[in-house]
């Protein structure tokens, strides 16, 4: 069997929903797919495997310390944990004397499938320093060990249900700062934040109540970023990344006044959910309160978050967006609603006593004078509005049609 004899070698996934598409996986979900073999002429195989693998790689290099002096050699910290592992033959030879098994030309398809794990599992995740990834990878044996790969990824995601009672909790902190000399009067600058709750997902807006007292003689701005710590990790080792993802920056505050975010928003962007089960990675969140301070360091405070991927299911929540409030599946939160909605109030239950009273009596002294439209009005006044009904009660009658002539 020659190198060209094989056209086409492919892995295909199916999407969980039983759609097409990448589409992504979680813990105990079946994944099926098959391999497409395209030959260009009869061949002999000596087998077909499929292997699904996850792993989590971290790894970088630090300057090897001798003494007090950094030398040019460096230091390899790597590690490696493994998540899924699980092999299937595809093609074997059927025993015998014969050690392969022979296919004519065309097309071939062999399906696969099999389950992810209900194990902790890690999200899948691109770092600076390590990655998260699983694929499925089918492989071709030929004659003379000759072996023809091929890789496909997928993506897992672990759930991050915000709707537990730790992250429903609010989070506050307050924090103050001197800046210049005590002995030219106070310069005191203070920072106090409160957010209403601690995790959110993609799209929702965090609600932010802050308060900056400045006391000093220079011109502060208060500023709030969404930030991402990237933690790797590896041989006792530790390194981490830290980026902002979102910012939303406010008014000047002279000296010697005071401002406050009366529920200022921070919308947060598309990110992936916070990695907490994995032993190498960790992706953390945080929202970044800070007063920028001219010719000083910010004063600064941190609230930790929990980016989730199971929204907030308590309805009509002030803290989030309408566009935010959004399924895991995409749909939106409103699609969740009672299919029967209730039936509105009687009007005797809304109109308090003592306006039905008067109303009565204002219709009873019209009533001596002399009859107009008005008080044809009111007779219709006090009634409540007619039960809804999908069926017409007084159908119209068909009336003839007139052709002229």
């Amino acid at each position: 069997m020659g190198l060209g004899d094989v056209k086409c070698l492919a892995v295909e996934l199916e999407a969980p929903d039983g759609g097409s598409g990448r589409g992504v996986f979680v813990a105990g979900q079946e994944v099926r797919g098959r391999v497409l073999l395209r030959l260009r002429r009869e061949s002999r195989l000596r087998s077909l495997r499929v292997r699904a693998r996850g792993l989590a790689r971290v790894g970088w290099a630090e300057p090897e310390l001798l003494g007090r002096a950094a030398t040019p050699l460096t230091l390899a910290c790597r590690e490696e944990s493994t998540y899924l592992d699980v092999q299937q033959p595809l093609l074997v030879p059927t025993g015998g004397s014969e050690d392969h098994v022979t296919l004519p030309a065309g097309l071939h398809e062999f399906p696969f499938s099999f389950v992810l794990p209900d194990g902790p599992l890690a999200t899948s995740f691109e770092g600076r320093h390590g990655w998260v990834r699983y694929w499925v990878e089918a492989a071709l044996e030929r004659d003379w060990g000759r072996t023809q790969r091929t890789r496909h990824r997928f993506s897992v995601v672990v759930h991050v249900d915000i709707n537990t009672p730790t992250l429903q909790e609010s989070a506050a902190g307050a924090r103050e700062k001197n800046v210049g000399f005590a002995m030219f009067g106070s310069s005191l600058i203070a920072l106090s934040v409160k957010i209403d709750r601690r995790g959110y997902c993609p799209g929702e807006a965090i609600a932010i109540h802050a308060e900056v007292e400045n006391c000093s003689s220079r011109l502060v701005v208060p500023k709030a970023a969404l930030c991402q710590r990237q933690v790797f990790l590896a041989g006792g080792r530790t390194r981490s990344h830290v980026r902002a993802v979102a910012e939303v920056r406010g008014e000047s505050v002279p000296s010697g006044r005071t401002d406050s975010w009366d529920g200022r928003l921070l919308k947060v962007p598309r990110l992936p959910p916070s990695v907490l089960s994995c032993a190498l990675i960790r992706v953390e969140y945080c929202l970044q309160v800070y007063v920028d301070i001219p010719g000083s360091s910010n004063l600064q405070l941190e609230l930790p978050l929990v980016l989730g991927t199971i929204p907030l299911q308590a309805l009509g929540s002030r803290t989030s967006s309408v566009s935010s409030q959004r399924s895991v599946t995409g749909g939106p939160a409103w699609s969740e609603l009672p299919e029967a909605p209730e039936a509105p109030p009687c009007y005797t239950d809304v109109v308090s006593e003592e306006r039905f009273r008067s109303l009565c009596v204002h219709a009873e002294e019209a009533s001596a004078g002399p009859r107009s439209a008005y008080l044809y009005m009111q007779q219709f006044m006090l009634q409540p509005p007619p039960l809804y009904s999908e069926v017409d009660p007084h159908p119209l009658e068909r009336l003839p049609v007139q052709v002229s002539t």
